[in-house]
Order: structure tokens, then sequence, then C-alpha cells
């Protein structure tokens, strides 16, 4: 059986009047939890109900590229939200999923995340955070690398530029890239974020954060 808890004290996106309300979800069995956020009093009830439902499949993203069934009782899934940015009309939103396996299999630990404009319900890709001139993947391959060298960190391997499909979220000041373990940092180490400060793109963002 499966417990759908809704939590009614939330995070509130804006204390404006006609902003709309994030509201954190849990989907609790035995051996399934996750928290997922829905908004609410969006003001248009086909466009909230579509962005709903991709906040939904991220909570799950992880889980379903594995396969896991629901009723899978020896295996767990475990997923958490953080709303990273909440601002003008941009929503960005990170999760933190782990499933684990039966027979004490190792976790698989991943990183994903998601960032809409809540007005046209369209979920940006990196490229769209930039301007369209911009050569934006060689700025950052070359912020990223010597951010990399600097961290610190035992690579599994040379940093090789970021992904056709790469991953990232936004926060009040910076631009997150991910990297899931095994990549470039162990599986022990979990996965890699690197944080691009909005002040050292500043001359080649599209979007006003």
């Amino acid at each position: 059986m499966v417990i759908l808890v809704i939590l009614l004290v939330f995070f509130v996106t804006g204390c404006g009047k006609g902003r709309p309300v994030i509201i954190k979800k849990t989907v609790m069995t035995g051996n399934i939890n996750v928290e997922y956020p829905q908004i609410s009093k969006l003001g248009d009830e086909a466009l909230q109900t579509w962005i709903n439902s991709q906040l939904y499949a991220k909570a799950f993203e992880l889980r379903e590229t594995i396969g896991m069934n629901m009723e899978e009782s020896k295996a767990s899934y475990f997923s958490r939200y953080d709303v990273t940015l909440e601002k003008r009309d941009i929503l960005s939103i990170r999760f933190a999923q782990t499933y684990s396996g039966p027979g004490g299999t190792r976790p698989v630990y991943r990183i994903t995340a998601i960032t809409l404009n809540i007005k046209s319900g369209s979920e940006y890709e990196l490229r769209d955070v930039f301007k369209s001139e911009a050569d934006y993947r060689s700025v950052l391959n070359g912020l990223i690398s010597r951010k990399m060298d600097s961290s610190g960190k035992k690579l599994l391997k040379e940093f090789k530029g970021i992904g056709r499909d790469q991953g990232f979220y936004l926060t009040e000041d910076s631009l997150a890239v991910f990297y899931q373990p095994g990549e470039y940092t162990s599986h022990s180490e979990g996965p890699l974020s690197v944080l691009i400060n909005y002040s050292d793109i500043s001359d080649i963002l599209k979007l006003k954060i």
C-alpha cells in the first residue's frame, strides 16, 4: 500500500500576491521513501498539471532508469530534493537519489535536477542559460577544469569537457554542473558538483537571475 502524505506547511515561492506555492509530498512504502515537490496556486490548471508531472517524474528518475518495481521488496529507493533557486519565473530543483539493490549490492547514488520556466512550463537546457552567440562550452570547460584541478579531489580521469546533455542546476549566486559517481569521482566519494559563480560568466549569461 502506498501512503501519500501531503505536508501543508511548506516552502512558499515568494510572498507576493498570486505567487505559486511549492508543496512537499511524500510517497512511503516499505521500500520506497520519496519526497517530491508539487506546485499549487499557479493560476493555470493545465500548466500546473504539466509541471507537476515533470517534477514527479524527476523524483523517480533513478528508479525508472534501473527498472525497479514498486513491489520489489528486497530493494529500496530513496529520493530527496532541494529548491536551489526560485526567482522571477525560474524554478531550479536538485534531487539526490539512492537505490539499494537486493542481496547487499552496492548502493547507486545519483544527482539529477530540473530547471523550469513556471510561466511557460518549458525546461531549460544548459545552452538556454547563455546568449546564443556565446561560446559557453569553451568558457565553462576552462572554468570547470581549473576548479577540478584545485579541488584537491582525486579524479578518476582527466576532465573531458561538458557533455551534450550536461546536468546542471541554478542557485542564487552560481551555476552548478554535476557528474555522477564513476565519471570523475569514485562511488565511495559520491557525485561531483562544480559551482561557477555568475560573476565569472556574467558577460555570456542570457537568463536574468
